[in-house]
């Protein structure tokens, strides 16, 4: 990956969450850094599901950055489709209701569930909610139904 660790650097610190529960994972998957996501999880065994605030997971946030190598990535290394957060929003929620399509139609093409619903309510439901009508209209096109 081309990141290198000092001898005195602690695999926990950097892997760990801060006071507002978010960890560095967190951090790099919001902004799509794929480079940097790879170096966390293949060198420092960082993981792809952990929850932080509100139990959203580095996946769950590499799908709100629209970046689809980052998810792709995430998907690849155990990214778990089916995790909810404190909200019901798996990542599929998450793609959905921030509007970003080219995440959406990716996870879709990779046979995730259109109306996936962990308690409250569907992809659709939260990108109508959201005013997302790009991914809304997506959802649609796979036939997704809103409760």
């Amino acid at each position: 990956v081309g990141l290198r660790v000092g001898p005195l650097a602690s695999l926990d610190a950097v892997l760990a969450l801060n006071k507002h529960g978010i960890g560095v994972l967190h951090a790099a998957a919001c902004q799509g850094h794929l480079n940097v996501c790879k170096f966390l999880v293949e060198e420092l065994g960082g993981d792809v599901n952990i929850a932080g605030k509100e139990d959203i997971t580095p996946f769950m946030a590499a799908a709100e950055s629209g970046d689809v190598p980052t998810v792709e990535y995430f998907l690849d290394h155990s990214g778990d489709v089916t995790k909810a957060d404190v909200r019901g929003c798996t990542v599929l929620h998450h793609a959905a209701g921030t509007g970003c399509c080219k995440v959406t139609e990716f996870l879709l093409s990779k046979g995730i569930p259109v109306d996936i619903d962990c308690g409250l309510g569907t992809p659709l439901f939260h990108a109508a909610n959201n005013g997302k009508d790009k991914t809304l209209k997506i959802l649609l096109d796979h036939k997704a139904d809103a409760f």
